[in-house]
């Protein structure tokens, strides 16, 4: 029988601001770097010059909209990242509606 993986949730509930692109850029290479990091103690790359690693993100957005036609840019809800290391998967959502955001699990066989 297969295991299920560990996964740790935090929502970090913040306003994102007309900048959000950044933040979530940074929200993205500091959670690369972590998965880097993990993947360089694991030995797996002794023989690279690189080490490449996966970050799964996805940014949920709202958008206001009248009848049949949306009528402006809602902002970012939230944005969640997830990357692993020995104790699991951790997911992190951040932004103002983060408390109501779904991690993607994502299962990579």
């Amino acid at each position: 029988m297969a295991t299920v993986p560990k996964v740790k949730r935090r929502n970090i509930v913040k306003p994102l601001g007309k900048a959000w692109g950044k933040t979530i850029q940074e929200i993205v290479t500091e959670a690369a770097l972590k998965q880097a990091r993990f993947e360089l103690r694991s030995g797996k790359h002794v023989d690279k010059e690189e080490v490449d690693v996966v970050i799964t993100t996805t940014v949920h957005m709202s958008f206001p909209k009248k009848g049949k036609t949306i009528t402006g840019d809602g902002g970012v809800k939230c944005n969640c990242t997830s990357s692993s290391d020995s104790a699991g998967t951790v997911c992190i959502c951040v932004g103002p509606g983060a408390a109501d955001c779904d991690c993607p699990i994502f299962v990579v066989a």
